[in-house]
């Protein structure tokens, strides 16, 4: 079974990194701004957008962004960044079948244009590559404005995760994205 787990974790970094370069840095001139893999040294803006949209508070500490980056392989975080400022970030995970949506935010400025979505995309287009059979994220059952947009891009709700978010005893939606 060890030797199973540890050709499975392989598998993933390898087609994670054959999927995801550090060169498919990619400038979107209709958002003016810059797509590109995170690396550790992008956590204190990945926490001040964390701080923005969750009005001062931080779900994610440091060392939970740090594990993801720089150490989860069978994970990967991009960030969009206009001019030098980290605007928003993703992070992605594969889990069995399908590509799980860890994390996502943009900083309230920069919402309601499109990033959000240009970053589902890139979820959905490395989960195609990857051939897994669905994208997966959970959200606050308070939040209807993410469901609503998770719904506009194909999401359905799957079910519901009773205390899923401890510190706020608040359930969850777990939202499902078939990939064709």
């Amino acid at each position: 079974m060890k030797k199973l787990m540890v050709w499975w974790r392989n598998l993933i970094n390898i087609q994670l990194d054959s999927v995801i370069k550090t060169e498919n840095d990619y400038y979107n001139t209709e958002l003016n701004c810059m797509f590109r893999r995170a690396n550790a040294q992008d956590i204190r803006g990945i926490l001040m957008v964390e701080r923005d949209v969750y009005f001062g508070e931080l779900p994610w500490t440091y060392t939970d962004f740090f594990a993801e980056i720089s150490i989860n392989r069978q994970a990967a975080f991009f960030v969009v960044a206009n001019q030098e400022e980290i605007v928003a970030f993703i992070g992605l995970r594969v889990q069995k079948n399908e590509l799980h949506i860890s994390n996502l935010a943009v900083k309230v400025q920069y919402q309601r244009q499109g990033i959000g979505q240009a970053l589902i995309e890139l979820g959905k287009d490395i989960a195609t590559r990857l051939a897994l059979k669905q994208l997966s994220l959970e959200v606050r059952f308070s939040n209807k404005d993410a469901q609503a947009f998770y719904r506009k891009l194909g999401f359905h709700s799957d079910k519901i995760l009773k205390g899923y978010y401890t510190e706020l005893k608040e359930d969850g939606i777990e939202m499902i994205y078939q990939i064709d």
